[in-house]
């Protein structure tokens, strides 16, 4: 059994490549999952994996400590969980620090009757390309999609659509925002690489709305319906081509867009240094280098 540890600070896509270790895992060595996640409504995140198409085959469920309304009582099951119960000798940790989250390690060889705590990071492509296939089925919405949802999709395939994902909020706090320089120069590369291109702009900063609303063949991602932050994520994966940010959230739109000969415009080195600073050149490579057509 491998126990999936969602943290209550871990954000949609970095859940996303903890799933995708996991999943890899359980395949090469014949085990199932268990996801346990201590968001809750006191968290500043959402738990997305329980709104998607997990193989219920090696999934076998999600357990959420969100069974109560009392923040104390939250805080002291997470408390005991977490802190205590799955750190006892019955459990074997497979554990992936944040400085260590873009290198590769060794590949543990899980045995049949231990159990596995898998808490950390994991954003190496290489983990899981094999089942990638796999992993583009799973990270599907298990909920209805809205009309609004599905007529963007129809207008994005039936066009050069170009997703561009435009990160400011909390990276203005945490020093990691890519210069504008970088959208400005993709942009351009796709004009000149592509006929009629339609770009479509996901973004949660209103100044980069203003710039691109009127505009023609811009389009701003931003609905109303009742999963907005995932479908928004989900449409993305729809386009053929991708502006990405060094965002785990637009990483994951890109690597798993099905466009048979799909670009991915990424950030160059040395922008990702400058907003990634604990990072070097070989985790850029790790990180980015994968999913289709790269250009930096």
């Amino acid at each position: 059994m491998i126990i999936l540890k969602i943290k209550n600070n871990v954000g949609p896509g970095n859940q996303m490549f903890m799933f995708a270790r996991a999943y890899s895992l359980a395949k090469r060595y014949n085990h199932k999952i268990l996801i346990l996640s201590e968001i809750s409504a006191f968290s500043v995140r959402q738990n997305i994996l329980q709104y998607f198409m997990l193989d219920k085959d090696i999934v076998k469920g999600i357990v959420r400590l969100d069974f109560t309304n009392n923040q104390y009582i939250y805080r002291l099951f997470r408390k005991f969980i977490f802190d205590g119960l799955l750190r006892l000798p019955i459990f074997t940790q497979i554990i992936n620090y944040a400085s260590r989250s873009r290198i590769i390690e060794d590949e543990p060889i899980l045995e049949n009757k231990k159990i596995y705590v898998i808490d950390g990071y994991f954003e190496c492509h290489q983990y899981f390309d094999e089942y990638r296939e796999d992993l583009i089925r799973q990270f599907y919405p298990n909920y209805e999609l809205d009309t609004e949802v599905l007529e963007m999709i129809n207008k994005m395939d039936s066009s050069n659509s170009i997703a561009v994902h435009i990160r400011k909020g909390d990276f203005k706090q945490f020093g990691r925002l890519i210069d504008d320089s970088y959208y400005e120069e993709s942009i351009n590369l796709i004009k000149n690489k592509f006929y009629n291109p339609s770009f479509y702009i996901l973004t949660e900063d209103d100044n980069v709305k203003n710039q691109y609303e009127n505009l023609e063949n811009f389009t701003l991602i931003n609905f109303n319906s009742k999963h907005k932050y995932i479908d928004e994520w989900f449409v993305m994966t729809k386009c053929k081509h991708h502006i990405i940010a060094n965002s785990t959230y637009s990483w994951w739109s890109s690597y798993l867009g099905s466009f048979e000969n799909k670009v991915i415009i990424i950030p160059k080195l040395e922008w990702y240094l400058k907003a990634e600073s604990d990072n070097d050149e070989i985790m850029y490579k790790n990180y980015y280098m994968g999913g289709g057509n790269i250009y930096e």
